[in-house]
């Protein structure tokens, strides 16, 4: 009996694992994906009329906190005037942790 349920619980353990696997690889959601959700955020308070994104990720540290960022920017019309910003996207959930000009 012993041995069927270490049987059993290891097979159980090996599905899971597979089926849980796809997602957990999933780490980051795609660029275009936080992109789009800082845009709607932004398209909020300003109007844009062009934008960029890199698409690889990279490493930076703020507050002594490691994160996986996309650097993006956008130019927006203010009083008749373009003004560009720069972004920087939090990876993992589309999140804006830095807008500068």
């Amino acid at each position: 009996m012993s041995f069927k349920r270490f049987a059993i619980g290891v097979g159980v353990g090996f599905l899971a694992g597979y089926l849980l696997r796809p997602r957990l690889e999933k780490e980051f959601i795609s660029p275009e994906l936080a992109f789009k959700i800082a845009k709607a955020e932004i398209t909020e308070k300003m109007p844009i009329t062009g934008s960029w994104i890199h698409t690889l990720p990279e490493k930076i540290e703020r507050n002594h906190l490691d994160y996986t960022v996309y650097r993006a920017g956008i130019t927006t019309t203010i009083n008749d005037e373009s003004q560009y910003f720069d972004l920087i996207l939090d990876a993992r959930t589309g999140a804006i942790l830095d807008f500068q000009s």
